[in-house]
C-alpha cells in the first residue's frame, strides 16, 4: 500500500477518534460555550473524514484503472 494511502487511513481514524471525543465531551459539558466547542470539533472531524474518505477512493479508482 502506498505511502499516501496510508497517512489518509491514519487520517480517518483520527477523526473518527475525534467525533466520538466530541460526543463525550458534549455529553459532560455544563455550559454553552463548551457545547459549541464540541460541536465545531465535531463538525470539523466530519469534515476531515468526509474530505479523506473521499480521496481514499480516488486513489483506488485510480489505481484500479491503472491496472
Amino acid at each position: 500500500m502506498r505511502e499516501e494511502n496510508i497517512n489518509l487511513k491514519h487520517l480517518i481514524e483520527m477523526a473518527t477518534a475525534m467525533v466520538a471525543l466530541a460526543d463525550k465531551g458534549n455529553n459532560e459539558c455544563r455550559d454553552e460555550n463548551c457545547v459549541s466547542l464540541f460541536g465545531l470539533a465535531k463538525d470539523c472531524a466530519y469534515r476531515v473524514r468526509t474530505a479523506a474518505v473521499n480521496e481514499l477512493a480516488a486513489h483506488e479508482e485510480r489505481d484500479l484503472k491503472r491496472k
